[in-house]
């Protein structure tokens, strides 16, 4: 009977030694890991379990929508009244305000022009005014025939006469008109026997966009465009732009009232309907 009972308690002692080891170990052999101690801070999560912040976006992104809706209105309501404001996100526009109101885009063109310009251009282009003939002049500088100006865009073609208008401090960057005129005497050229003619077929003959209201442009802001323009595409080279040249008052001069007088405003400059033949006449 005891070797029975022997047989019996011998086995589930050495089951107990192995479920004990077990338990202490893990399937690698590794270690125990220890107990944390109770002065650890256990972090509790952010967003509660039950949260809008973990519905699916299906269930969120609408009410998101509202929430910006409803703070954009208060913004827009401090904006001008002529004011446009969108705001999209890809292809969705998520909040318009006046999204078709047609506004003057000012000097904003200036940074929607340049990056047009770096993107089809490039950052090393260089425009190009050219002057060519038929034949080249004798001995004594007598080109017979026409002069050709081949216009390639440059916005900066500049005579000293208009760049003395501009205000101080602006940027002299420009493409002097003298100088290529003397670079073409110094090829031998003295005289011609034609005309000066010059080619604007580069761009076409819309001298102003369409969208920009006429008393933008009867102010002077904007000279014609062209392939081919000298000064911004203005008139009054032939006479020096003597119009815009006004005599100071003398110091201590008043008016009827007894104000002191201020320089008054020159009147402003016309633009050309036809540059290019502006070009040749003042270039011949």
């Amino acid at each position: 009977m005891i070797a029975v009972l022997q047989r019996l308690v011998i086995p589930v002692i050495l089951l107990a030694a192995v479920i004990g080891a077990t338990i202490a170990t893990d399937r690698l052999g590794n270690d125990p890991i220890p107990e944390a101690s109770t002065g650890v801070d256990v972090q509790r999560p952010d967003t509660p379990v039950f949260s809008i912040r973990r519905a699916p976006d299906l269930l969120t992104s609408e009410r998101a929508v509202e929430d910006l809706n409803s703070s954009l209105d208060g913004w827009v309501a401090t904006l001008p009244p002529n004011s446009c404001f969108v705001v999209s996100s890809g292809a969705d526009v998520i909040y318009s305000h006046q999204a078709d109101l047609p506004l003057t885009p000012a000097s904003n063109m200036k940074i929607l022009t340049a990056v047009a310009a770096l993107q089809a251009l490039g950052v090393d282009y260089t425009f190009e005014t050219r002057v060519a003939a038929l034949q080249r002049p004798d001995e004594n500088g007598f080109l017979s025939g026409d002069l050709y100006i081949i216009g390639g865009g440059d916005p900066l073609l500049r005579s000293d006469a208009y760049l003395a208008l501009l205000p101080e401090g602006f940027s002299d960057v420009h493409t002097s008109v003298e100088q290529m005129a003397d670079q073409t005497v110094a090829t031998n050229i003295a005289d011609i026997s034609g005309g000066v003619r010059v080619d604007e077929t580069r761009y076409d003959n819309e001298r102003a966009p369409i969208s920009v209201p006429g008393e933008l442009l009867d102010a002077a802001l904007l000279g014609a465009l062209g392939g081919a323009i000298v000064d911004q595409g203005f008139v009054g080279l032939e006479d020096g732009y003597a119009s815009q040249i006004v005599e100071e008052p003398e110091p201590g001069a008043v008016d009827e009232n007894g104000d002191p007088l201020s320089t008054p405003e020159p009147p402003p400059l016309p633009r050309s309907d036809e540059p290019a033949r502006e070009f040749a006449a003042r270039f011949d």
